[in-house]
């Protein structure tokens, strides 16, 4: 009698489609112009029907050819990308639909509306986030966007054409007041912040301190009750439990981004521990990034979701506390902590220059020290402020002498190098590269990584070539900024508007602008005084000493102070 034996779905097919689900939401980040919904219903429909036939395949014996014994995975795979890619689509073109009108940028609406958020506030005014109940634009009711980002500013202000406004200070603000403002509003814009780098990767870490410690407090009360350990394992209660008081401690803090995503990680690892399911490490790490790109698509295109996922993976791969390489006493614990950081270091070194052109020389001994030092001091003690409130205080206290610290390690020579924006495929080789030398690998082994890292680290874009030039004129908004470069030389005609109190065209394109091409810019030329043609001169300075400032500047403007203005005269070359 033949002994049928049933065949078991193969381990890497949910692996598969969770994997092309993260490729899948990627794809559709990069689409030029969205499609109609009901053509990504369709690929939703043709998705889930390749998820059954994935299903389907799965329990069929493949005996034709080996081939047939991957089809199941690549139908995964296929399925998983293209229900993320309709899924990604459709919540765009939802999103879209309540971007603010072109037509009401700029224009004075009455906005009634409650505040959202804890405001924020400086030496400049107030920043707020207002959930909109209604708007009136010259009586008549127009459509917002269901939350807007307000900036209320006090103090002289000049607009455009260099006019003084006297404005009134902010009063105080709270969370959940209503209030009735009149407000200018132009569509957010995405930049890069041109003039800050990371001394200290904490993303999410008192959230996680906060789940562990949720965890062992739940776990003891519960193994105090027989009754209670009869219907529940401690261990499964108390993981559940510190996930879902996590989460309620993230809501309570303000639901960021951040956030959201280490509340979205902890609860899939703990679905997972609770299933009874023992995944390797590179299927457990899958599974924590495809849930963040399921819940949150967009999170692709952050710079923290990259730097966050590659540290943990490549924490995940070298890992040698688990098995006790450096002992258990404090020196041991210490040299692990040095080689985590160490290794989060090298894996990171490159994807920063790859996302934001700059490398930090100091960022390894700035997390060395403050790492630690937020996680076991300025953590607990904030998180023990809701038990007694003079802990906070001592919190505030402990922050000082690390800020002292970082700034200090900011001011050194060199503490951030600028590079040239390399292209795509050096970025990618590169951080290859830094998880190769990461590795517990051989060095004759993790040398090879060196020819991976160097076309990133060394590249130069293109110059026009000897009696040729190049105009590129920046994205500035109101006023002029135009980039000349030749083979040898390059001048800046004009820096742009200054938008507000906290930001001009310097900081927010200008600079950035410059840095990706690496220039070095020998003449900035200011056209006229009007402060949307100077007002983002004074970052650009900043940012090229050794720049020339010539114009037709008076001698009592303020940029005079920075630098001394030659006057435009007739006869003069470049």
């Amino acid at each position: 009698m033949e002994k049928r034996v049933a065949q078991q779905p193969r381990p890497w097919l949910l692996p598969a489609l969770l994997l092309g689900a993260v490729v899948g939401s990627a794809l559709q980040l990069q689409q030029p112009a969205l499609w109609r919904a009901g053509t990504y219903g369709g690929v939703l429909v043709a998705a889930i029907a390749m998820a059954l036939g994935a299903l389907t395949a799965t329990r069929m014996r493949a005996r034709a050819n080996a081939w047939m014994s991957f089809a199941p995975l690549a139908i995964a795979f296929a399925a998983g990308g293209l229900a993320l890619f309709a899924l990604g689509g459709l919540r765009s073109a939802d999103y879209l639909g309540d971007a603010l009108a072109p037509q009401l940028e700029g224009r004075d609406i009455r906005v009634t509306g409650m505040v959202a958020a804890m405001p924020q506030s400086n030496e400049a005014g107030t920043r707020l986030r207002l959930d909109v109940e209604s708007a009136l634009l010259q009586g008549a009711p127009v459509q917002l966007p269901p939350r807007i980002e307000v900036a209320w500013y006090g103090g002289a202000f000049r607009d455009a054409a260099g006019v003084a406004d006297l404005q009134r200070p902010p009063p105080a603000l709270r969370a959940g007041e209503r209030w009735d403002l009149t407000v200018r509003l132009k569509a957010p814009h995405g930049l890069r912040n041109p003039h800050g780098f990371d001394l200290m990767s904490i993303s999410g870490l008192h959230i996680t301190l906060f789940a562990w410690l949720a965890a062992l407090a739940v776990r003891a009360l519960w193994r105090r009750s027989t009754r209670l350990c009869l219907r529940a394992p401690a261990q499964s209660v108390a993981l559940a439990a510190g996930v879902l008081l996590a989460a309620g401690y993230a809501l309570f803090s303000g639901w960021g981004v951040p956030a959201q995503r280490t509340v979205i990680m902890l609860a899939a690892i703990a679905l997972l521990q609770l299933s009874g399911r023992r995944w390797p490490w590179p299927q457990v790490w899958l599974l924590a990034c495809a849930a963040v790109v399921v819940a949150d698509p967009w999170a692709l295109a952050q710079a923290g979701f990259w730097l966050s996922f590659v540290a943990v993976g490549v924490l995940f791969a070298t890992n040698s506390i688990a098995g006790g390489a450096h002992g258990s006493s404090g020196g041991g614990h210490f040299r692990s902590l040095l080689r985590e950081q160490w290794v989060v270091t090298l894996a990171l070194t490159p994807l920063g220059v790859l996302l934001f052109g700059q490398v930090s020389l100091v960022g390894f001994a700035a997390n060395l020290v403050a790492i630690p030092w937020v996680t076991l001091v300025v953590t607990l003690l904030a998180l023990g402020g809701v038990l007694w409130a003079p802990l906070w205080s001592l919190a505030a206290l402990a922050l000082q002498p690390l800020a002292a610290l970082l700034q200090w390690l900011a001011q050194w020579p060199w503490a951030v190098v600028f590079l040239p924006v390399a292209p795509l495929w050096a970025g990618v080789a590169a951080v290859a590269g830094g998880a190769l030398l990461a590795t517990r690998l051989p060095w004759r082994l993790r040398l090879l990584a060196l020819p991976l890292l160097w076309p990133l680290l060394a590249w130069q874009p293109a110059r026009p070539a000897a009696g040729q030039f190049e105009l590129l004129a920046a994205d500035i908004g109101q006023g002029n900024a135009v980039l000349v470069r030749t083979a040898t030389h390059t001048l800046l005609y004009d820096a742009g508007p200054r938008f507000s109190r906290e930001s001009d065209a310097g900081h927010r394109v200008l600079v950035p602008l410059l840095r990706a091409l690496g220039e070095r810019v020998d003449v900035l030329m200011l056209s006229h005084r009007d402060i949307d043609h100077t007002g983002g001169a004074a970052a650009v300075l900043a940012q090229q000493p050794q720049a020339e400032l010539t114009g037709s500047i008076e001698a009592d403007h303020a940029l005079q102070a920075l630098r001394p203005v030659k006057p435009c005269l007739q006869g003069q070359r470049w």
